[in-house]
Parts: C-alpha cells; structure tokens; sequence
C-alpha cells in the first residue's frame, strides 16, 4: 500500500486509490457476510444430491455461507422452512419449489422481510418473482419428441408426465406437443394415453405403464419427463418382456438411466449440466444479496411478471455419445455405469 502510495503523489490519485481498495476489499467482505437458503424441493433423484453439492462449492468460493433445507416434496414443509431461515439471518433464497403456485407465498413471505428469491430449475408462478435459473425446458420436450420420431415415425405413443404443480412438467409437455401433434393429426403416430403423476414417483409411472400394457399390446414409444418416471416404465416392460421394443424417454441423465441405455432398456435421456447452473445461481445469489445487477440471457412468463432468467441448454444423450455427454464432463465415471 505504502509503495503504491508514492507512485501517486498527487493528493487527488492517492485518495482515488485507496476508495479502490477499500471498495475491493468492502465487496470481498459482503460475499463472505452472504447468507444463502438453499431450498431443496427433494433429494429423491441422483441429481439433486449434485445440484447440493454444486451450489455449497461454488457459494463457498464466492466466500458466503449456504444453510440447505429439504422438503421432502412437501408444499407445506417448505413453506415453514422460509420462516426458519429467515431467524438465521439469510440475505437471500434458492428455491427448488416442490409447488410451483403454493411457492408465491415464499417469495411473497420472503419479501416482507425485504429477502429476494431465486427460482432454481422450476418457475415459481403469480408472483413478483426476482430471478429464475433453470434450462430450456421446451427444448427438453421437443429433443425428447424429435428423437421418438426419428426411432419410430409411425406407432402408438404414450406420454408419461409429472406432476403438475411443477412448471417444467407444463414446459417440457408443450415442447413435446409442438414436435408431436403433426404427425398425431395425420394419423401417422396414435397417441393412445396422456397421464400425470402425482408426484416424482418410480412406482406411479410403473403403474401407469402397466395400465397401459394391459390396454394396448403395441406400444412404440413411451414419453416420460423424467429418469424417475422411465425407471417405473422401465421395470413395468421388464416385467411384460417388452425391453427394447419401446422408446422410452427420460431426463436428468440419472445413473441408473445412463445404464439402462447402455443396456437397451432406454434409449435416451436429456443432461442437463448441472455444474454451470449451480454455478451461476451461486454467483447471481451472491451478486443479489449485495444489491448489484444480474447477468440475463432470457425471460419467462411466470403468470404476473416477466421473470429476468439464465436459461441453459439441455444435451441429448444415447448411447452413442454417452462418452462425450456424460463421461467425459465428469457427470458420471466410466466405472459408475459398470457397476
């Protein structure tokens, strides 16, 4: 400091440096005085546990502190978590919302104590919402559909969605629609069932297919929107000696889905990366609790206002370029899908 001092003599160059490094070093301190709540919807997914541990990497370097809570899919649970973390003191909160609706009253709660909100991978809807990370979760669907297409051009569809308090369930499903409904007008593909579960729920989805296996013999393709959800019509084929003989869809890149497609039994699903997410909500949580501007590369409409966003691009995965996608990033290691 001393030093620098004397390559600025002039009283007006000294004190301009020294407002530099105080303000270096006042922009240092209020990272490290950052107090994020990490909501978590649910870690009944092999992903979440990696969005966890993202996100606590990330903040921890940013220099703030994350107090992590999960909600075990429970609305309400999560709603009672807000006032919890509001007595530790956090300066602002990433929501993975279990109710994309019912959490309008976390942000609106969060709010009254002048707490802004980050939707992280779902939309929080109806509300003055102050950021969303997440995917391009159309373009989920429409991967998902053009790649059911291209394997079976003509044959009888089913879509297996998740529950519809989630907003991407909506998103993915209209991204499907918007690559499938050509063709189901033309009569070239038939899709003989359209069903939501009630929650992210292996055995709902297999229960489903069931019913659908006793209802119509022939089924091409299965849409799910989620790993969860294919692992359920997985096992439901198994037990009918239907693997490999039916599309089935997914998404999270899971590790049990990777090696079904190594195997056969799925043929694909959707990564999402999920270290440049948790990474850039970490950042943007930071850059909020300090009252500065957040980088966006989109919006998205959230029922009341346009939501300022930093959406991501999904990445299809086969078995083809399961390597490339999956191994090579570091999501899985080759060994973990040989076990």
């Amino acid at each position: 400091m001393i030093t620098l001092l004397r390559l600025f003599p002039s009283r007006f160059y000294r004190l301009l440096l020294i407002c530099g490094i105080c303000c270096i070093a006042s922009n240092k301190l209020s990272a490290q005085n950052t107090k994020i709540g990490f909501m978590l919807s649910s870690l009944n997914s092999d992903r979440w546990y990696k969005d966890k541990d993202a996100f606590q990497e990330k903040a921890a370097a940013l220099g703030a502190r994350v107090i992590t809570t999960n909600a075990e899919d429970k609305p309400e649970k999560q709603t009672e978590q807000v006032e919890e973390l509001i007595k530790e003191g956090v300066n602002i909160l990433v929501v993975i919302p279990v109710d994309g609706k019912r959490a309008s009253a976390i942000v609106e709660q969060a709010h009254k104590a002048n707490i802004k909100v980050i939707a992280y991978d779902r939309l929080i809807k109806d509300c003055d919402l102050d950021f969303y990370v997440s995917y391009n979760n159309n373009k989920v669907g429409e991967i998902m559909a053009k790649f059911a297409l291209k394997e079976k051009p003509q044959g009888n569809y089913a879509i297996i969605n998740g529950p519809e308090s989630d907003n991407n369930v909506k998103q993915i499903n209209e991204g499907m629609h918007s690559v499938l409904d050509a063709s189901i007008q033309s009569g070239s593909i038939k899709l003989l069932e359209e069903k939501a579960t009630e929650q992210w729920s292996e055995i709902e989805a297999m229960m489903i297919t069931q019913d659908l296996i006793q209802k119509h013999k022939s089924i091409d393709a299965i849409l799910t929107s989620a790993d969860l959800l294919a692992l359920g019509a997985v096992n439901a084929l198994e037990e009918a000696n239907m693997l490999g003989k039916t599309i089935v869809t997914g998404q999270d890149a899971d590790l049990q889905a990777c090696k079904h497609i190594l195997a056969g039994n799925q043929q694909m699903t959707i990564y999402k990366p999920i270290a440049p997410l948790a990474a850039k909500a970490a950042e943007l949580a930071v850059l909020l609790a300090n009252g500065k501007m957040a980088e966006k590369n989109a919006t998205s409409d959230n029922g009341k206002i346009a939501v300022p966003s930093y959406l991501i691009e999904p990445i299809l995965v086969t078995k083809e370029n399961m390597k490339a996608a999956v191994i090579d990033p570091g999501h899985w290691k080759a060994e973990d899908l040989e076990k």
